[in-house]
């Protein structure tokens, strides 16, 4: 074998053949594809932690398929380096390395210490957003878990699948659905030990987008819980230190909404009154305001959706929920809306309330605010039965699109103050201004 091995950072594929030196880390399940062909794919790491994209076909990995051991350090001779996948590309690499059988591949016996053991490459939980178009590729992120579903099956085929939700330091929670194996893995040790701050990494997952951006693993996943690096460690002793973290991950766990409704209060972006008109649109924005009037001449009162409490509309005989996307079988409710107004310290605005929402400001049902509705002749008499008025609520809204027909701002999702949250933020907006800036707090991927 050649003494002589190019680091990952000088390979092109413009000479015929390579001889490197790497890690083995990751070892990818064989793939069985169409005409009887077969992919496995790895990563390889060198001596300086630069990784890179391996990847055998057919013949040649019945050729490998036992002389390769996760772990191991490998000297390759006459290794084929080509332009990387675009399809689910595993490390950020433009290149990759094709092993033939004419690759030569020594094994170095001894443990290496010169060659890093692992490497992940992570993405902060706050821009996973923006990876929601790049279907083609896979990323690193690391978390404390502070939510984890119960195992439920999917399907007839036996697929079981849970919910796990993890938090970083941008403060981000974010929803990871793992599949099968990754479940039988750690579900039971996620669930059992959820108050005991453990840290999850994850390698490998997509980004998916339905009903917002979720992960989710994938062939190329690997889990890892409590791994032993100095980004765990500090993340672990972050949370341990913050009380607005815990304080978010304690909503989170006591919730009684949907996942997906939970995931977007928590994350939504705090503003004010005044400022949230200027706010960019395609986000969702959380406003505190105190209840100052009720408008009660502004009583809608429509035909709505059991199942997401949506207008229906009539065509013929025909019942239609355009959301639902049904046309037969919708079963029919009494919808209700309303325009309130809150204000905060600067300023008031208009905000239209519907049917959950109306139920809880209000703390009423549907049938009984119809009820006082249609019997009372001096509409604002209602208003005496109300004890909401000058209370502080959290309004979750989209993004600043006026309703015209109202003039008002449609709300999301409506809650209580919770004033320790409240306050535990103020402190950590304080202390953030305070401590001087360092590379570590500004950092959003880390490669190690």
């Amino acid at each position: 074998m050649s003494s002589s091995y190019a680091p990952f950072m000088y390979l092109h594929p413009y000479y015929q053949s390579w001889n490197v030196k790497a890690r083995l880390i990751r070892s990818y399940d064989i793939q069985h594809v169409k005409n009887g062909r077969k992919i496995w794919k790895m990563v390889l790491l060198d001596a300086t932690g630069e990784p890179i994209q391996c990847i055998m076909f057919s013949k040649d990995v019945d050729h490998f398929i036992d002389k390769l051991q996760e772990g191991l350090v490998y000297c390759f001779e006459k290794v084929q380096v080509i332009p990387a996948d675009n399809w689910l590309r595993v490390v950020q690499n433009p290149y990759q390395l094709n092993i033939t059988k004419e690759t030569k591949v020594l094994v170095v016996d001894t443990y290496v210490e010169d060659f890093p053991t692992y490497y992940f490459n992570l993405v902060s939980l706050h821009g996973v957003q923006s990876f929601k178009h790049a279907e083609g590729n896979v990323i690193d992120v690391m978390g404390v878990v502070i939510y984890a579903s119960e195992i439920e099956s999917v399907g007839p085929t036996g697929t079981i699948k849970q919910d796990i939700v993890i938090l970083d330091q941008s403060y981000f929670a974010m929803r990871l659905t793992i599949w099968n194996h990754f479940v039988d893995e750690i579900g039971d040790r996620v669930i059992i030990d959820i108050f005991q701050n453990l840290i999850l990494l994850a390698c490998g997952v997509q980004v998916q987008n339905f009903n917002g951006s979720y992960l989710t693993t994938g062939k190329y996943t690997r889990l890892y819980i409590n791994h032993k690096d100095p980004i765990s460690s500090s993340l672990a002793q972050w949370y341990g230190l913050d009380h607005f973290a815990q304080l978010k991950a304690r909503w989170i766990q006591t919730r009684g909404i949907s996942l997906h409704r939970t995931l977007l209060t928590s994350n939504a972006c705090r503003t004010t009154i005044s400022k949230f008109t200027l706010m960019p649109k395609g986000k969702t924005y959380r406003v505190l305001g105190v209840l100052v009037d009720i408008d009660v001449k502004s009583f809608d009162w429509y035909d709505a959706c059991s199942i997401c409490n949506n207008k229906v509309y009539y065509v013929g005989d025909q019942v239609t929920c355009y959301k639902c996307s049904k046309k037969h079988s919708v079963q029919v409710v009494q919808g209700v809306s309303v325009k309130i107004t809150i204000k905060d310290s600067n300023r008031s605005m208009c905000l239209l309330l519907f049917n959950k929402q109306v139920e809880f400001v209000l703390q009423s049902s549907t049938s009984q605010l119809k009820e006082w509705h249609d019997q009372v002749i001096h509409k604002e008499i209602i208003k005496t039965k109300w004890s909401c008025l000058f209370t502080s609520y959290v309004f979750i809204l989209t993004s600043p699109t006026i309703t015209s027909a109202l003039s008002s701002y449609k709300v999301t999702y409506v809650t209580f103050v919770n004033w320790e949250e409240e306050c535990a933020y103020l402190l950590k907006r304080v202390r953030d201004k305070t401590k001087t800036p360092s590379k570590k707090h500004r950092i959003i991927n880390v490669d190690h």
